[in-house]
């Protein structure tokens, strides 16, 4: 049962350069640069970067710092390239550039809080339940991805934080059980991803990450404290797999 005499209407900040039109009773505050800023419920602090992007969590009063950072991969040249089947990268992940389309849009109500940054090629989605029950003891993140345009791009969702994780990771199978995945330097960057069915984490002896996925996902830990998970890629020509085209599919939500 919820009281409603308790409920504050939702607080709302924009930074964006367009002119806004406010519904009573929501007011709306636009500004043209964002300072840092934190959501809190009664479990966690959630703590935000001037681009929108999550910096760190407090729980129980220790902070740990939890980057989300979103990059691309494009395809080697050659005879063999990434296609349907395989992922053959020309390197190291670029850092996504946020675009002059970049904005950010902060709900902050008493049922929950959300915060939507807005990227070329993606929606990024965080929302924080205020609930006393099991939502409210996570982040819940969703993204919209829009790669119509784009030639030969993946794009991957990473977190960076400081666990001492080592050369380990941890996947399920098949959502039944965990299991242990080594990362092992003198294999290609490509071998390093697994597949990820429900669920992927780190940790180390004082914490652990853990990321639970809505749909099955490629993820890999490519240094100690960090976590990747692919969210979509659109490729221009065939692998020579069997399928006869690249993937040219145009928005996914994960």
């Amino acid at each position: 049962m919820i009281n409603k005499r308790n409920l504050e209407v939702s607080k709302i900040i924009v930074k964006d350069s367009r002119s806004l039109n406010a519904v009573e009773p929501f007011k709306i505050e636009v500004k043209e640069r964002l300072q840092p800023f934190t959501l809190k419920n009664v479990y966690l602090d959630a703590s935000f970067g001037v681009d929108g992007l999550l910096t760190s969590v407090s729980l129980e009063g220790k902070k740990f710092p939890l980057a989300v950072r979103f990059y691309t991969y494009s395809t080697r040249r050659g005879q063999s390239m990434s296609g349907a089947y395989l992922f053959l990268p020309d390197g190291t992940a670029r850092v996504m550039a946020t675009g002059s389309n970049h904005y950010v849009r902060i709900i902050q109500g008493s049922i929950r809080s959300q915060v939507v940054v807005h990227m070329p090629q993606l929606v990024h989605q965080v929302t924080m339940h205020h609930s006393p029950g099991v939502d409210g003891v996570g982040l819940q993140m969703d993204n919209l991805v829009n790669l119509s345009g784009q030639n030969n791009m993946e794009v991957a969702m990473r977190f960076e934080t400081n666990l001492q994780s080592g050369q380990s990771f941890y996947t399920d199978l098949n959502g039944l059980q965990m299991t242990r995945r080594e990362r092992f330097d003198k294999l290609p960057l490509q071998a390093h991803f697994y597949p990820m069915p429900t669920m992927a984490y780190i940790e180390d002896n004082i914490a652990r990450l853990t990321l639970a996925s809505g749909q099955p996902l490629g993820v890999a830990s490519l240094k100690s404290g960090q976590l990747e998970v692919m969210l979509d890629r659109r490729l221009n020509q065939d692998d020579n797999r069997g399928l006869g085209q690249g993937k040219i599919f145009f928005t996914r939500d994960f």
